[in-house]
């Protein structure tokens, strides 16, 4: 009997000293399937969708198993669905479960044994909205991603909350099965302790439920339960509903990351081999912090958590950088600010010395004689490929206030769909602006570097509320209000723009840190001079532009690489050796020895890759280098793999080849 596999199971876990288990019901999981009609429509035994014992059967019958064995101090915790519905044809839930079945099956399970109940929802077409409601407002309050949006007064029977952008919207349906039971009622969720403390005191207060169940705001900080009970509320690393971490069921092969908590999936790595906690600083080093970005205000973070005096300069008045630009364009439902907030409170708690209003050169560093320099200075904006003429803004037009973002005009052409782009396309389509896109790249490449479900969101939603995008298109001119454009479909198209937005991808800027590496300093110190060249970094947009979670993660490695001498750089070129240099998410180089016309060794350093998987791939390219003088293309790896035959083409135009 398949039961009997479960039950053993769980008896294991008894005997092995644990407190409890939990029945996975939900959200597409194996059990889910019995309990739904939506999915339970075929069986015609005991374990058939013809009435609520049958599908609740196999559970309460596992349940009365484990209960048999272990008796009544062990906990059986059954994780359910107490509303079903359909995301993908909202309003078409016939056969899903209704909060009124989900209290019967409530007491079903309470009577075979449960201990407790986890409550979520079960949401066909969005695999993630059953548990993680807040998706649901990403774009705007109740966007499906099917170009449709949820009436939380109608749709699911009304069940769920909308009012609180997606936190606690489990709330009222769970309090309706916690009134059918005696066992305690939990819901998963966005119930974030530190987000909305007094909603969820009085949830527990009134009885509505018992307790919470939460992953994400945990793997934002883990000591976030602990900070809380000693009132240290403002210390918290603050979940900012990114979605950075979530990449399953679409984004399989990519890594999990946290924007706020790059040590989430790289502590005990190649990259933080100490675990989660940097090491001790080695020795009394000075660090000098450059630029006041999310990668500029991680570095000195960890660095003065070392134990390094750290002085971080801004040349502006206001710190954070881009993430002003994004916090204007995305409104709150991302909350840049608790992340913003978070890190100039660290800067505090840490004993960060921080310069505003400071603009940094190479005499300043001279003068003051740092022996590590992290700089985090940003991106470059691109150049537009293409002549053109009358309102044309930029990126830095936004950022720098020259240009107010919500008094461009109506009629706006956007060149670039990356993730800069499409979030300014998606913010003047909220304050109603005609929207055109032109994306000299694929269709892949909207929204490219957005976490995985608000990058298929998003793009479903831009085209839902009416923006053009042109993909693969070549400009030829933008000029007198007009742009003219080749099509992918053959076609030359001239449409008329009020604005013209460069929305290219930012470029790297890293003119003062290749020049920190070659400077020296000379100073006295126990009446001993001494010369050196102070170790350097490059962090954030300057070193390789891209999203705040890559930003955050490469700064974050490279204040723990303080003390180690300098970012790891290639040997010396050899007899017949040609090395070629390019971006992807950092550094990377391709070296090859050529003998007789011929590639003999092959040496690919991606080492400085800021995406955790690409950067093992040098050792994959280095032979089909040599095999066949070319990469092979690696899924979900396109930036480094392009960035990578970039550098074979310098390294074999060198060699004649």
């Amino acid at each position: 009997m398949q039961q009997q596999a479960f039950i053993d199971a769980a008896v294991r876990y008894w005997e092995a000293g644990f407190d409890g288990v939990e029945i996975n019901a939900s959200c597409n999981h194996y059990f889910s399937t019995f309990l739904s009609r939506f999915a339970n429509n075929e069986r015609t035994d005991q374990y058939s969708g013809a009435s609520i014992e049958n599908r609740c059967r196999i559970i309460t019958e596992i349940i009365e198993g484990i209960r048999a064995q272990v008796g009544q101090d062990f906990i059986i915790q059954v994780l359910y669905s107490g509303v079903e519905g359909r995301i993908d044809e909202l309003g078409r839930d016939e056969l899903c479960t209704t909060v009124e079945e989900a209290c019967e099956m409530a007491r079903l399970f309470e009577r075979a044994g449960a201990s407790c109940l986890h409550i979520r929802s079960q949401l066909y077409g969005h695999h993630s909205a059953g548990f993680m409601p807040d998706i649901l407002h990403y774009c705007e309050h109740g966007d499906t991603g099917y170009a449709s949006v949820i009436d939380y007064r109608k749709h699911f029977g009304g069940a769920l909350l909308g009012q609180y952008e997606g936190f606690a919207a489990l709330l009222d349906m769970a309090a309706r099965i916690k009134s059918s039971v005696d066992i305690p009622v939990g819901i998963v969720g966005a119930v974030d302790p530190r987000a909305t403390p007094d909603l969820i005191d009085s949830a527990i207060r009134d009885g509505k439920i018992d307790y919470i169940l939460m992953t994400r705001a945990l793997m934002a900080d883990m000591a976030l339960p602990n900070k809380l009970k000693e009132g240290r509320r403002d210390e918290i690393a603050p979940c900012v509903r990114c979605m950075t971490c979530f990449v399953a069921p679409f984004g399989i092969g990519q890594p999990m990351y946290c924007r706020v908590n790059p040590a989430l999936t790289n502590a005990f790595d190649v990259d933080m081999p100490e675990g989660y906690d940097p090491l001790p600083a080695a020795g009394h080093l000075s660090v000098m912090v450059v630029g006041a970005g999310p990668a500029g205000m991680e570095a000195a973070r960890i660095a003065a958590q070392r134990g390094y005096k750290v002085t971080l300069y801004e040349k502006r008045e206001d710190v954070a950088g881009l993430m002003n630009l994004a916090m204007s364009v995305k409104g709150p439902h991302e909350r840049i600010i608790d992340h913003k907030d978070y890190l100039k409170r660290q800067l505090e708690v840490q004993g960060v010395t921080l310069v505003k209003n400071k603009e940094v050169d190479l005499a300043f560093i001279q003068e003051e004689a740092p022996d590590v320099v992290v700089i985090a200075v940003g991106g470059l904006c691109d150049t537009l490929p293409f002549s053109a003429s009358g309102t044309v803004i930029s990126i830095e037009d936004f950022y720098k206030g020259t240009v107010s973002i919500d008094e461009v005009p109506q009629n706006i052409v956007i060149y670039g769909a990356q993730l800069l782009a499409a979030d300014l396309a998606e913010h003047f389509l909220k304050i109603g602006r005609k929207v055109t896109i032109l994306n000299p790249g694929p269709e892949d490449e909207v929204l490219q570097d957005a976490p995985v479900w608000p990058k298929m969101m998003g793009r479903e939603w831009l085209h839902t509320k009416g923006a053009r995008i042109y993909n693969n298109v070549v400009v030829q001119s933008a000029e007198n209000g007009m742009v003219t454009f080749d099509t992918e479909y053959g076609t030359t198209e001239t449409l008329p723009f009020d604005a013209l937005i460069n929305g290219m991808s930012l470029q790297p800027n890293r003119e003062l840190y290749d020049a920190i590496r070659e400077m020296t300093i000379t100073k006295t110190v126990n009446d001993t001079e001494t010369s050196y060249t102070p170790e350097a970094y490059a962090v954030g947009d300057c070193h390789s532009p891209s999203n705040i979670a890559h930003a955050t993660q490469r700064a974050n490695v490279a204040a723990r690489q303080i003390g180690s001498g300098s970012a790891e750089a290639d040997e010396p070129l050899g007899e017949n050796q040609y090395r070629g240099t390019a971006v992807g998410f950092g550094d990377l180089s391709v070296t090859i020895t050529v003998e007789s016309g011929s590639i003999t060794a092959a040496k690919v350093n991606t080492s400085q890759e800021t995406v955790g998987y690409a950067r093992h791939l040098g050792e994959q390219f280095a032979p089909q280098i040599v095999a066949k003088g070319d990469i092979d293309a690696v899924s979900g790896a396109t930036v480094t793999c392009d960035a990578v035959q970039d550098a074979l083409a310098q390294a074999k135009s060198q060699a004649g080849l």
